[in-house]
Parts: structure tokens; sequence; C-alpha cells
């Protein structure tokens, strides 16, 4: 179990593909450096979704990884069916989340988070609360839907 302040780090990738992975990963984040969380229950798990002809599709919480170890997928399970056990509880009391956004702040509820990063290029990263990631989120999708128009001459 992390025993440092855990956030969640908001960024976004194009795939292959040409659409957009939008993913939520749990780091520590210490005098303005973000870290990736190794050797724990969390290492390499993300809360990830794809945008699809401008809607965000394939909401999940997920480890990304190639080829565990046997003692790997059983802190895996463990993590996945506690997140999941929390996540029904949420869902009990106030229906399923409407959108992204209300789904990652669950997951981020679920994993006892302190608070969300967003990575820019220019700040290194933003902190923020519950309404700042669901905002993110937005202006992501927004902006990936609606990408500024060049005017060559």
């Amino acid at each position: 179990m992390t025993t440092k302040d855990l956030y969640l780090l908001f960024q976004t990738e194009r795939t292959p593909w040409g659409s957009f992975k939008f993913h939520i990963r749990p780091c520590h984040y210490e005098n303005g450096t973000t870290r990736y969380i190794a050797g724990d229950e969390f290492e390499n798990l993300e809360c990830v979704a794809f945008l699809d002809g401008g809607n965000l599709v394939g909401w999940k919480v997920r480890y990304e990884l190639v080829s565990p170890e046997f003692y790997q997928t059983e802190t895996m399970y463990k993590t996945l069916s506690r997140i999941k056990r929390e996540m029904d509880k949420f869902s009990k009391r106030w229906g399923n989340p409407e959108t992204f956004g209300e789904f990652v702040v669950r997951f981020g509820n679920a994993l006892g988070s302190k608070a969300y990063l967003k990575a820019s290029r220019h700040e290194g990263c933003i902190e923020g609360d519950a309404e700042s990631i669901k905002y993110w989120i937005r202006d992501a999708v927004f902006s990936h839907r609606n990408p500024p128009t060049v005017i060559r001459s």
C-alpha cells in the first residue's frame, strides 16, 4: 500500500490510428515533480477512455502490462476487486456516472487520492480538485473535437 500522498495524473495521447487516449494514472507529486509508482499495488494501474467520433468511449480501470508475473496478477486482482467494490458503492448511492469526469472522480475516491494533476508542456503540472479534473477532461475533449484551423496563404 502506498504511504505517500497519492495523486492522479491526467494525460492525453494520440493513438496510432489517429484517435486520442485519455489516461489517468496514480503517481506521487513532490516539489513540482511527478513520479509514477513502482513496486506496489498501483504500479501500471490506470483509468482510461478513448475519444472516438467526438465521444469518450471504453471507460475502464485496468493495469497496462504486457506479460505480468503470477505474483503481480494476485495483487492486481485484489486491487481491482477493491476498486470495483468502492465504485459499486458510489453507483448505488448516486447512480451510474454520467460522464468520464465523474467516473474518474469516483476512481480517485476509491483509491483515496489527495488531488488531481494535469500535465502541461509549459507549466509542468497543474494541481486541482474534483471539479478541476472534470473541467480538464471536458476541455480536452472539446479541443480534440475542434482542432484549431490553420489558414495557409
